[in-house]
């Protein structure tokens, strides 16, 4: 039983993680024959006979090449892939995993390599884009969305890299798993399995991100595959094109964003375009002030929106700098003060206060 992962393996893991998520952010072409020749196994393996593979450059042009094939195809046999790879993994793979190493192992590299990978890559871009594709899809009338697959594209990488692991350090010596991996490390970024075709995407030129993971860019396009395919985000929100242009150029003004009907929208462009400017343009008003022992005013605006939900923000001075901050902060504190703002951007210490009542005494310093 492995108990406890040496510094070797533990610098290991590390590394594993880092090669999935350069590897979805690479932007490097897909390897055709050896993809070709791991999309034939896993038909295979699914108990289907070998499809014609057709490699396109994004997700867009894969529901347009399916939908204009499509009497022509058969069944999309997504499900017969994901029965068969799971019957395979889940019982062999995890059951090897689980009888050989501690649970605590087993959550030390989750939460390190494929937790991580999730994150970073699945949750970020490839659950993000397939929802955005569906709904441009969704929009054109006469386009049929066909289900991309469970299993053969970027949403393995978190469990493929978590089990890469313990394949590298000998725990799992699995050929099925091995030939699985191959096929991800191929560079495909999804697929469209069919009976007699499987449609095969290409990762994308480049994924632009905030500093809080989300895909996010006010520059260029955040997320652009090699046939000129692009998607435009905001902290992690899908825009279309002519929104987002008007956001970057300046024309969508501070009354536009409080006035957005779409809530995720109107959050990532109010994040996006500054605290303080919305505060000064919309012409705040003061509903609470109160000074601390320093003498610096603290003071909670409002912005009321009356169609939807107010803004409220925190505004003090920022003592290592000696100027302004302006803080978004919850709705309920129209009815709180603004040392309760302050201490609540101290989130252990507010859990205490809601939970006590007591105030701690340093707060009142800035």
């Amino acid at each position: 039983m492995l108990d406890k992962l040496t510094p070797k393996q533990e610098l290991l893991m590390y590394q594993i993680r880092d090669k999935w998520i350069n590897r979805f952010y690479s932007g490097q072409p897909i390897d055709k024959e050896k993809a070709k020749e791991k999309t034939e196994w896993l038909y295979e393996f699914s108990g289907l006979e070998k499809p014609k593979i057709v490699f396109l450059e994004s997700p867009l042009a894969c529901q347009l090449l399916a939908n204009s094939l499509k009497e022509n195809v058969g069944e999309n046999v997504w499900g017969n892939v994901r029965e068969n790879v799971e019957k395979t993994f889940w019982k062999n793979v995890r059951k090897t995993v689980v009888n050989t190493v501690d649970k605590t192992v087993d959550k030390t590299v989750w939460g390190n390599v494929g937790g991580n990978v999730w994150k970073t890559v699945v949750n970020t871009v490839g659950e993000t884009v397939r929802e955005t594709v569906i709904n441009n899809v969704d929009k054109n009338k006469g386009l049929t969305y066909f289900a991309f697959s469970y299993y053969g594209s970027t949403s393995d990488y978190a469990w493929v890299s978590f089990y890469n692991f313990f394949e590298e350090i000998g725990v799992i010596h699995n050929k099925d798993f091995k030939n699985f991996r191959e096929l991800i490390e191929c560079n495909i970024y999804d697929m469209i399995q069919f009976e007699n075709l499987c449609i095969v995407c290409a990762l994308p030129e480049y994924v632009d991100r905030d500093d809080s993971n989300r895909m996010h860019s006010l520059d260029r396009s955040c997320i652009r595959w090699n046939d000129g395919y692009e998607l435009y985000y905001i902290h992690g929100i899908n825009f279309e094109y002519e929104e987002w242009n008007n956001f970057v150029t300046g024309k969508t003004k501070a009354l536009d964003i409080i006035t957005e009907a779409n809530q995720d929208k109107k959050r990532a462009m109010a994040l996006a375009y500054g605290n303080e400017k919305m505060v000064k343009e919309l012409k705040a008003k003061e509903i609470n002030r109160m000074k601390d022992e320093q003498g610096n005013t603290m003071r909670i605006l409002l912005i009321e929106d009356k169609k939807d939900e107010d803004l409220l923000y925190y505004e003090a001075i920022d003592p290592s700098k000696n100027e302004k901050v302006y803080l978004r902060i919850p709705s309920e504190f129209k009815e709180r003060t603004a040392i309760e703002a302050k201490l609540w951007t101290f989130k252990p210490l507010w859990e205490e206060y809601e939970r006590t009542g007591i105030m701690p005494e340093f707060i009142y310093q800035t």
